[in-house]
């Protein structure tokens, strides 16, 4: 549907974006920590990802409950499309997210990850195939075929 590629693609660049933002100046304090022994570098990123998890779940929901209600896909199906809409972008959220953080790790500076981290995720996210007709594509056919014939998927 419209509104999950558009929250899909919102999600993918917000995701990141505010990430190259903040994460240098922490790991500039987290590199002198680890220098100092004071801080052990492999529980930087499992405490970040605890921390910006809310911000990371919450607005996609928000933003898809809202564009969701009012194109009408969300209310159908007792809420399956609506959900199957979200994991998808949770998954892209936090893979956004890996991927924004790696980019700030490895960047010389906070003005070369930013520039990195969107122009990176969007060329990512097109041609992965996400925006491609589905409908004409043999391999999802084969699979959806498959699929029916060994599970009770209704038929597209």
């Amino acid at each position: 549907t419209h509104a999950g590629a558009q929250a899909l693609g919102t999600a993918a660049v917000g995701s990141g974006t505010p990430l190259t933002l903040t994460a240098r100046p922490e790991l500039a304090v987290v590199r002198k920590e680890v220098r100092n022994n004071w801080y052990n570098p492999a529980t930087f990123v499992p405490a970040k990802l605890v921390i910006e998890t809310p911000l990371l779940v919450l607005p996609p929901l928000l933003y898809l409950a809202i564009a969701g209600t009012m194109s009408g896909f969300a209310l159908g199906d007792g809420g399956s499309r609506f959900l199957q809409v979200y994991l998808a972008i949770l998954l892209v959220v936090f893979a956004t997210h890996a991927w924004a953080l790696m980019i700030c790790s490895v960047s010389p500076d906070s003005n070369t990850a930013v520039l990195l981290a969107p122009g990176s995720i969007m060329p990512m996210a097109v041609l992965s195939g996400f925006f491609k007709n589905q409908q004409a594509n043999e391999l999802a056919q084969n699979a959806r075929t498959h699929l029916r014939a060994t599970t009770s998927l209704p038929p597209c």
